[in-house]
């Protein structure tokens, strides 16, 4: 949700014929994501009108607002900081998720990241505006993103790496997450040599990959991270909408890379399981097509024909 200022001087509701309890817990259930609205989040204007309410509703409900957060425009940039910089504390406590678009500078960046270090899963898309192959620009991000602890990170890697040169353990950040999304197409073709196969404390990874026979080289660094990561529980390998899932997979059997812990998704579904908040993010789908593979003794490749999220398999 995008952050808004919110103005309760006058509030609307001094009283209330509930207890503080009972009246927190309607305030909060209707302010869930798991009811209204189809299942999705709540929309932030109406969370807002329930701030507006009461002072102490605004103390209750004011936290789930900052809880995910999508800065995706410079309007949402300025609301943010304005309202953030003057209380890093409950921006620490209180900011969970955050997504930091293309139209976010670095510097920026830097300054919502050393407001939020108590995230637990970051998306990192930032955009460098000048010439991001100079080697003596500093990159202002790599500072709060060394202090980070999230679990789970979806990063283009041009937001964190100045410069030709990429070796992602480099980047102390990649060596503490469990979870990592890579946005870069190229990253299959480049596996190797950018040390994907060195981040072994990774239990899920994501990555993006290219039809047999392009001048891919996925096959090679998924044999290295099958074979490399003790903890490792789902790879999700994400084809483009017109390539041919059979043939992906009959190319992985072919270079023995039968696995039950390999799922591909189609890249034509990957925003709407990937954006803020969403029901079924691919991660909670890709655990549990690789979980009913084991409960069911099924083969490596086979998915549930009853997934709701079925879109991302076909």
């Amino acid at each position: 949700m995008s952050p808004q200022a919110i103005d309760v001087s006058e509030p609307y509701l001094s009283c209330s014929c509930f207890p503080d309890d009972i009246e927190r817990e309607i305030f909060f259930l209707a302010a869930s994501p798991d009811t209204g609205n189809c299942g999705s989040a709540l929309p932030t204007a109406y969370l807002c009108h329930y701030l507006l309410v009461a002072q102490r509703v605004h103390h209750w409900l004011e936290p789930v607002l900052y809880q995910v957060v999508d800065v995706h425009n410079q309007k949402v940039v300025k609301l943010f900081l304005s309202s953030l910089r003057p209380r890093p504390a409950f921006a620490k406590r209180a900011v969970k998720v955050l997504h930091l678009r293309p139209a976010v500078s670095p510097e920026q960046g830097a300054e919502i990241l050393k407001l939020c270090q108590g995230l637990q899963e970051l998306t990192l898309r930032t955009h460098h505006g000048g010439d991001a192959n100079q080697l003596d620009v500093k990159n202002p991000l790599l500072e709060p993103l060394r202090t980070l602890q999230p679990m789970m990170l979806s990063i283009d890697l041009a937001s964190a790496f100045y410069g030709p040169t990429i070796f992602l353990p480099d980047l102390p950040l990649l060596l503490r997450i469990e979870r990592l999304h890579l946005a870069n197409s190229w990253v299959a073709r480049r596996g190797l040599r950018i040390g994907l196969q060195e981040l072994c404390q990774l239990t899920h990874l994501s990555f993006h990959i290219r039809p047999p026979g392009q001048h891919t080289t996925h096959n090679e660094i998924l044999c290295e991270i099958l074979r490399r990561f003790p903890r490792l529980q789902v790879v999700v390998l994400w084809r483009m909408e017109y390539h041919d899932c059979e043939e992906i997979l009959t190319d992985l059997e072919r270079h023995n890379l039968v696995d039950h812990r390999v799922v591909v998704f189609n890249t034509a579904h990957f925003a709407t399981h990937a954006g803020p908040g969403p029901k079924n993010s691919f991660w909670e789908v890709a655990e549990h097509v690789v979980k009913w593979r084991e409960d069911n003794n099924k083969e490596p490749f086979d998915v549930p024909s009853d997934e709701p999220a079925l879109d991302l398999l076909l």
